[in-house]
């Protein structure tokens, strides 16, 4: 089981590299869905970590994860791709994206979903390829970042890739 999910995560972190578009500085890093946590802790008992966070049975449940920028005070943006799973055919994982100013305060958001069983990547609300079109497009340069998604039954957030504009 662990070789199998090693292979998997593998097999993703692979493919995110190899479509994802090169700036002339850019730095990417990335990360397994277990850094995310459930937004309310009373739910932490419906939550397993592997190779990312699934929700367990019976409803949506909301996550809140960190997303981790290396130059976090010079850079201009970033790109960030989500790979994530869904049990059944209408099952949606729905996340946003918050660029927050040092003071907490949200001065840019974006949304980003995938609907149908299987794995695959969020897109951005205006659509564009899977894989090859970012889950979310940030070009505020603040330092603090975190994504909030609702995940359904059985989903599960695996991969975040940043990659950051410096």
């Amino acid at each position: 089981m662990k070789l199998t999910t090693l292979t998997a995560l593998v097999f993703v972190t692979t493919a995110m590299l190899a479509h994802t578009p090169a700036t002339a500085l850019e730095r990417t890093n990335v990360y397994n869905g277990s850094y995310c946590n459930p937004r309310y802790g009373s739910e932490s008992a419906y939550f397993t970590y592997g190779s990312g966070i699934t929700n367990g049975p019976g409803q949506v449940r909301r996550i809140i994860c960190p997303v981790l920028l290396t130059d976090g005070f010079i850079n201009k943006g970033a790109y960030i791709w989500v790979y994530a799973s869904a049990f059944g055919g209408s099952d949606k994982v729905d996340c946003t994206f918050y660029s927050l100013d040092n003071a907490g305060t949200v001065v840019d958001s974006k949304s980003g979903s995938r609907t149908g069983s299987g794995s695959g990547w969020l897109l951005p609300s205006s659509g564009g390829t899977p894989g090859v079109t970012p889950s979310f497009a940030i070009t505020t340069d603040h330092a603090s970042y975190v994504m909030h998604c609702y995940l359904p039954p059985f989903g599960a957030v695996l991969t975040i890739q940043v990659s950051e504009h410096l």
